[in-house]
């Protein structure tokens, strides 16, 4: 019986993360037990310890009513997670790269590039999944189970807090500009060439980081922010 309900608290918090990472909920959004227990057809155990454990990965907060909220970051916060995504997935790529990529490995990632290419403009969520599974896919494929934790959890950062934004949506130039990006890191995996595969990664995320900068800037936002 443990293990079915900890099996059901990790479906839990997957479902969870993806609906805060597509934007279904909004920071001014309470999280609570009950609601999200009817929500998704289970009890409130598992609820609740999916709940705790996204308190315990920075992604929720515990509010005085016994709920949660999603946990609304600092710029400086968001400034460094980007700076320590730079730094983890450029890693990872590497080693997915010294380790050789197969053809069906490949195969996958420009798939990946094409939908995300494709959606745009007609479905930001779309496009966004693509992307999120691009780097998720490299992340998982780079044998090294602690990287891939902590980018797991900075990509989940990311992604939840750039859904839930007030910030404008980016120019889709910035957005082809990501597109030749992830073609150009695709080709160095192919290819074999490690060094250049973890250096456009790790420039593809430094970009990002500064077009986010360059919108704070803008737009003056110092409490909500994307990354």
């Amino acid at each position: 019986m443990e293990n079915i309900r900890g099996n059901t608290a990790e479906i839990v918090r997957n479902r969870i993360l993806d609906e805060l990472q597509s934007g279904q909920f909004d920071f001014s959004d309470r999280l609570v037990t009950d609601s999200l227990a009817k929500r998704y057809n289970v009890s409130r155990t598992p609820v609740r310890e999916a709940l705790i454990r996204l308190e315990q990965e920075g992604i929720v907060a515990a509010t005085a009513n016994s709920g949660f909220e999603l946990r609304q970051p600092t710029i400086p916060e968001l400034c460094e997670l980007y700076e320590l995504r730079e730094l983890l997935e450029g890693v990872a790529v590497e080693k997915v790269t010294r380790n050789g990529a197969s053809p069906d490995f490949i195969a996958r990632l420009r798939t990946l590039c094409e939908e995300r290419r494709t959606s745009m403009p007609d479905s930001d969520e779309k496009a966004g999944r693509a992307d999120r599974d691009f780097h998720q896919l490299i992340c998982d494929s780079c044998d090294s189970p602690l990287i891939q934790s902590l980018i797991r959890n900075y990509l989940a950062l990311s992604k939840i807090f750039r859904a839930n934004t007030s910030l404008p949506k980016r120019k889709i130039r910035v957005r082809r500009d990501a597109d030749r990006e992830h073609d150009r890191i695709v080709d160095a995996i192919e290819a074999g060439n490690a060094k250049l595969a973890r250096k456009l990664m790790s420039n593809h995320i430094a970009s990002a980081r500064r077009d986010f900068e360059r919108l704070l800037n803008k737009t003056g936002n110092t409490s909500k922010s994307r990354s």
